[in-house]
């Protein structure tokens, strides 16, 4: 609105001076002003008045119109999850002797038994989403280094990522962990709790990352990448998000 009113203020200064320059010859008190020239002048200014207040309207419809928009535009979070690992060996088929690491999501400081481990997706916004894709990206080869002759596990080929149909607005839904990254996580691979007062042996993991795709319901595309913090100690690991900008 600023930048109009001194578009406006600088147009009407220009334009009077250019018609005070061209008049200023003829100009006498004792001589009729032209006023064709005059009502031209006064005509120009409104032109000019009402041009900038349209574009101003229209702006503001603009404005509106985003605004309202927004205001129904779906906002997926993953909720930040605390999990519990532990190692056991299987005698009979582990020739080599090396653990397993097995982790279980925690509720109220309580392992879910029997539950595949997962963390929570909220769609925050007020929106509904659809055709939601998720992602964890991560450099496995990185992964398998770490936990080499430390934990007996298999790669797999299973992509880890998901795919949701839809999540109403206000909703949740529930998002598989990255299983094979977390063998990383495993106890023998964790700081302990001295490292809390004095890092000892600084165990750090791979790089972790969560890439979210969907549409809003006006089948707009929405991209979100997530920092994942993963904060292991002995037999505990929390994971943390932060959305990248």
């Amino acid at each position: 609105m600023r930048k109009l009113i001194i578009a406006f203020v600088v147009f009407a200064t220009v334009l009077t001076v250019s018609f005070l320059w061209n008049e200023v010859d003829t100009l006498s008190l004792h001589k009729v002003i032209n006023s064709e020239k005059i009502g031209n002048y006064f005509t120009a200014l409104g032109a000019v008045a009402a041009a900038i207040s349209i574009y101003f309207l229209y702006g503001q419809l603009l404005e509106m119109k985003e605004t309202r928009q927004a205001a129904y535009q779906p906002d997926l979070y993953p909720e930040a999850s605390k999990f519990q690992v532990k190692d056991i060996k299987d005698y009979e088929y582990n020739s080599n002797n090396l653990p397993q690491s097995i982790i279980q999501r925690l509720e109220n400081n309580q392992p879910q038994e029997g539950f595949k481990p997962y963390i929570q997706l909220y769609n925050i916004g007020l929106g509904a989403a659809k055709n939601i894709s998720a992602t964890w990206k991560y450099n496995a080869n990185e992964v398998e280094q770490l936990i080499k002759g430390v934990y007996k596990v298999y790669k797999g080929t299973n992509s880890e990522s998901e795919h949701f149909d839809f999540l109403q607005a206000n909703g949740k839904t529930t998002l598989k962990i990255p299983s094979y990254y977390f063998n990383c996580c495993g106890i023998q691979l964790n700081q302990d709790l001295l490292d809390l007062i004095t890092p000892i042996n600084e165990k750090s993991k791979p790089e972790l990352k969560l890439h979210i795709k969907f549409q809003d319901i006006q089948n707009n595309w929405i991209e979100k990448t997530f920092i994942v913090s993963v904060e292991a100690y002995t037999n505990s690991v929390d994971l943390n998000f932060s959305a990248l900008t």
